[in-house]
């Protein structure tokens, strides 16, 4: 075999063998990087009536607990009391910590904890649980 041929061939095998091995950085973001205590959602709805509406756009765990940060809109002309207190996780029941007192047409953000849940993979069955606002039931399924 011709040694001029050689020194080419192993230098391109090495090139490649470096260049395969090197990990890729996305520097512009259009690679969403998972992470396994974290989610993300489109504004997805807990409730939406005449008098509120409570959405959330991500669920952290924090220290054994779920953290949804939600949105929480007052759409009535009187001050707001919005309160849950449980949520059924598929056939487990959790304390939930969640109250806010909303002023007419105001909007808040806040923070829907859920008590001990290790990992998102909990939450992968259905929520149920119902909203407390101004004393007034109103049931829900988070899927």
């Amino acid at each position: 075999m011709n040694k001029k041929l050689i020194l080419p061939c192993i230098l391109i095998i090495f090139s490649l063998l470096i260049g395969c091995s090197e990990k890729k950085i996305d520097t512009l973001g259009t690679n969403k990087i998972e992470n396994q205590n974290s989610k993300k959602f489109d504004n997805a709805i807990f409730i939406e009536n005449e008098y509120c509406a409570i959405k959330t756009s991500k669920v952290d765990i924090v220290d054994n607990n779920a953290e949804f940060t939600v949105s929480i809109e007052n759409k009535s002309n009187n001050d707001i009391e919005v309160m849950l207190n449980k949520v059924n996780l598929g056939t487990l029941v959790k304390e939930v910590e969640f109250e806010y007192k909303i002023k007419p047409n105001e909007t808040k953000e806040g923070i829907l904890k859920i008590k001990k849940v290790p990992n998102l993979e909990t939450l992968n069955d259905k929520m149920e649980g119902i909203f407390l606002i101004n004393g007034d039931e109103y049931s829900f399924i988070f899927k």
